[in-house]
């Protein structure tokens, strides 16, 4: 694809030859080299994808509040049962 945005098909081939003398038997020697290619997928985005993409954000949302809430909630009883025993130590 261009710049433009034009689609084009572009194929290479490419050969090379030299000469292997061998007094002793044939000899038949082959390579081969491919040429660097990029290929580029372009697909439309759908409104499907864009309510899965929102679930998933609202879902990420909601864990980390609930972990946040949990740790909070486990600190504020951490400090209230010191509190108490400070004051039952008195």
């Amino acid at each position: 694809m261009t710049r433009s945005h034009k689609l084009f098909m572009e194929y290479e081939y490419t050969t090379r030859s030299s000469l292997v003398h061998s007094l002793d038997f044939p000899v038949a020697k082959f390579h081969f080299e491919p040429s660097q290619m990029k290929v580029f997928i372009n697909q439309s985005k759908s409104s499907s994808r864009f309510f899965r993409n929102v679930r998933a954000i609202i879902g990420i949302v909601t864990t980390v509040v609930g972990i946040l809430h949990v740790i909070m909630y486990n600190m504020m009883r951490a400090k209230a049962s010191d509190r108490e025993s400070e004051l039952v130590g008195v």
